[in-house]
């Protein structure tokens, strides 16, 4: 599970449909920057994954590739910035 986790990697089709939606829900925008996304996602309240176990160190706080489901989480190929 570990090296899994490390390995992981994000479907473009995750990221051109579902992570759009989940963007603009917690932004509360059409196209937020990617420092919008920093802090709606990371430094709110309610940060994404902040409940959950990681399964590379074991402490509380998992990223989001470690959140989403085996469709949109495959072995990575490609680095993208």
């Amino acid at each position: 599970r570990v090296l899994h986790s490390y390995h992981a990697g994000v479907s473009m089709a995750y990221l051109l449909h579902d992570f759009v939606h989940l963007a603009q829900q917690r932004s509360q925008e059409v196209d937020p920057t990617f420092l919008r996304l920093k802090e709606v996602f990371w430094l709110c309240k309610d940060k994404v994954g902040q409940d959950l176990y990681c399964p590379r160190d074991g402490k509380l706080g998992r990223a989001l590739v470690d959140l989403l489901p085996p469709q949109d989480r495959k072995r990575q190929n490609y680095f993208m910035s």
